[in-house]
C-alpha cells in the first residue's frame, strides 16, 4: 500500500469494527510474504494468499466471507 503499511490498515479496521473480514494480499514488498501473512492472520485476518493471487480462490474466499 503506498501511504500505509497494510498490517497498520488493517489495526486501525479492526479498531473502529473488530468484526471486520480481512483479506491479506502480499507479494513480500521489502520483507518476507509468509511473515506478513503469517502476522495477519494471528491479527485477525479472515484469509491470507500471496501474489500471485489465484483469482477463483479469492473470489471463492470472498464469496464465503460475504455469506456469513
Amino acid at each position: 500500500m503506498p501511504e500505509q503499511e497494510g498490517i497498520a490498515t488493517m489495526l486501525q479496521l479492526k479498531a473502529i469494527d473488530n468484526d471486520v473480514k480481512i483479506i491479506a494480499v502480499s507479494g513480500g514488498g521489502m520483507g518476507n510474504a509468509i511473515d506478513y501473512l503469517d502476522n495477519a492472520l494471528k491479527l485477525g485476518a479472515k484469509a491470507v494468499f500471496e501474489k500471485p493471487v489465484n483469482l477463483q480462490k479469492l473470489i471463492n474466499k470472498v464469496d464465503l466471507l460475504l455469506m456469513e
